[in-house]
This record gives structure tokens, sequence and C-alpha cells, in this order.
């Protein structure tokens, strides 16, 4: 039976759903359309379908061709809107949204998945803390957007809440004048080493506070950090609770708008994705250290096909580059068996390790 919902295109290329993908073999074409804006240049999303799809000839491929196009006009996913990827086969056709940079067509006897792989490691559902000890900001970063929370019930908004008066005095900075002109003023900190010492206390006691408010509210879901470095260098060493981003947005959340803080928000999760895939990446090397690599591409899927591997590791590529069409069919057959097999599979910057050594795979036996 012929699996077609125009839904999914609301739905985003998570590792389950690659996986279930992954198992698909046959006569398969896919089809990956860039976002596109109502009256841009380079049409809509049916005109830069129409443009791929016109190389098809085979009879297989024009059916299937022609069920995504009825697809896409039934779904009303023809004009406006974010990147699609449509993975579709004799008896498949499914449509997620996906963050596609360039158009591209592939047939094979598997289903594209290299250019979602790093994507699919990179967390989409987290939260973004503003620091501040005046007003704190909470947002949940979901699928590429942000929105603005009330603060958990029982969490202290502001470290005078926590510490009163005492607080803000002990923070308090005198001004003198430096010169004869009352426009040359500058911030003069007075106060015992003690009395600084208890703020350093009071705002430690402050976030801890913070760090144990959130975390019911998180559960699995990792916290960005906002703010001053100063302040957000204090919420990690006393933070115990909660998990956080290794990477952190070094501004005021008060000072940018929310669309930008939603982009710097999605470019950490990207540098966690990546941090992720180097990791992956280290402990195949540490594993396989002393034994003859797998380095070869057709020994590399023959042994994905007898479901060998535990983890694979694959070089990313750049937005807009593909790898010659036998290289990345070949690879991309390997990624699709590890994965249909239950293993494990990510990506690691050729930049980063040597570009003849970024493939790199942990045999079961």
């Amino acid at each position: 039976m012929t699996s077609t919902t125009s839904t999914l295109a609301t739905r985003r290329l998570d590792l389950d759903t690659l996986r279930q993908i992954a198992r698909r073999r046959g006569v398969c074409l896919t089809i990956l359309l860039p976002p596109s804006h109502p009256g841009a240049a380079e049409g809509d999303k049916l005109t830069t379908f129409r443009s791929l799809s016109r190389s098809l000839v085979a009879s297989e491929q024009i059916a299937l061709r022609d069920r995504m196009e009825a697809a896409l006009i039934e779904g009303g996913l023809t004009g406006g809107g974010p990147g699609l990827a449509l993975f579709g086969g004799p008896d498949f056709l499914e449509i997620y949204r996906a963050p596609v940079k360039a158009a591209q067509i592939f047939e094979g006897s598997y289903c594209l998945l290299l250019p979602f792989l790093l994507d699919s490691s990179t967390p989409q559902d987290f939260f973004v803390l503003g620091l501040s000890k005046k007003l704190l900001r909470l947002l949940h970063y979901q699928q590429g957007e942000c929105t603005v929370l009330e603060l958990p019930a029982g969490m202290p908004t502001s470290l005078e809440e926590v510490h009163g008066v005492e607080a803000r005095d002990h923070n308090m900075e005198n001004r003198a004048p430096a010169g004869t002109a009352q426009g040359n003023l500058h911030a003069v900190r007075f106060g015992t080493s003690a009395e600084r010492e208890d703020s350093a206390k009071h705002l430690e006691h402050f976030f801890a506070r913070l760090d144990e408010s959130l975390a019911p509210l998180l559960g699995k879901r990792s916290l960005l950090l906002m703010g001053v470095e100063e302040e957000i260098a204090t919420f990690r060493r006393v933070a115990k609770h909660c998990s956080i981003f290794k990477s952190q947005i070094s501004q005021g959340m008060r000072d940018l708008p929310l669309r930008e803080i939603t982009q710097l928000a999605g470019e950490c999760a990207l540098v966690h994705g990546r941090g992720k895939g180097l990791e992956s990446y280290l402990h195949i090397q540490e594993r396989i250290s002393g034994r003859p690599p797998v380095e070869e591409i057709t020994e590399l899927l023959e042994c994905a096909r007898a479901g060998r591997i535990q983890s694979l590791c694959v070089p990313e590529l750049a937005h807009g580059q593909h790898d010659s069409n036998y290289r990345e069919a070949q690879l991309n057959a390997a990624v699709a068996e590890t994965l249909s097999h239950g293993g494990e599979v990510s990506t690691v910057l050729p930049a980063v390790v040597a570009p003849a050594h970024a493939l790199a795979a942990l045999l079961r036996y």
C-alpha cells in the first residue's frame, strides 16, 4: 500500500525518522526543495520541482514524479515556506520539513540521507536562559523558533528577590569626579574584600536556586546560557541539575531582538551537534587504535550490509557541495545500511580532522 501524507511536511527529520527511511529499498527517488518566498526570482517550489525532475525518463520514475507533484499540490506545499525533503518509491511517498540548502535530485536503491545526518543530531528542543541580576528571561527554542516563557512557579526573578536590599547595597558603585568637568565621572567600586566575597556568594546562591528551579521544566532537554561571560561562568560552576550547552551567547538578552536570538541559538545548537560528531569520531579512533582501519568505501559497504558496523562517522559535506556521484551513492548506502541495522551514524568536519581520515567505522566483530 502506498503511504502518502502531506501532513508529514510539518515534521522534522529526526534520527528515528531517518532510521525508518533507511529501511526503504528498491527504486528510490529523493528530491530536495530549498525554502522559497512568494514572488522570489527563482520561482516557487513547484517550479523547482519540475525543473529538477525534468531529466527523469524511466517509466517507474515518471510515475513516482507524478505522485510527488500531486502530493505537493494537494498538500498546498507548492508556494513559499521552509525546505522540503520528498522521499518516494514504488510503495511509499513521504514529505518532511528539512534544512535544505540547495535543490537536489537523487536516484538510487536507497533514499538520500547524507544531507540530514548533522541536523538529526542537532538539538531542536531546548531552553535559553537570559542571565541577569535584575530581570531574568526564559525562552523555549523548538524547530527553529523561539517563544518567550513565564518563569516557573517559585523561581526567583532577581538577585534582590533572593537577598533583598543587602545584595543591592553590596553591588553599589560610587561616582566621584575624576576631573574638573562634571562629565568626567567614573564608577569606583568600594567596600571591603569580605563584602565583595559575600556579594559573589549571593550571586552563586541565586544561580544555584535558578538551576534547581529549572530542572523539572527542562527534564532531559538542555539549557543554553545567554548574558555576561562572568555570570555565565558562575552559573556553570554552581549548576548541579541542568544539562548546559558548552557554547553560549555572550550578550544580554535585552540587547537583541527575538529574531536574532533565535538565529544565535540555532548556531549554538549546530556547534553542539558538530561537537557530538567529533566526540563520536574520537571515540571510534580510540577504540580502533592498533587495528587496521576500514577506509575503502567498498569494504565499508560490505560491512554495513552484513550488519557489522556499530558506529560510523562520515565527512560532513559543505552546503551545496556533493561528492562524486558514485562515492556519494556508496557512502549513502553505507549510512542507510548502518542505520537500518541499529548502528549509530555521525558526521565530522574534514577541516577538524585529517580529510583523508574523516571516514571512520567501529565494527561489532
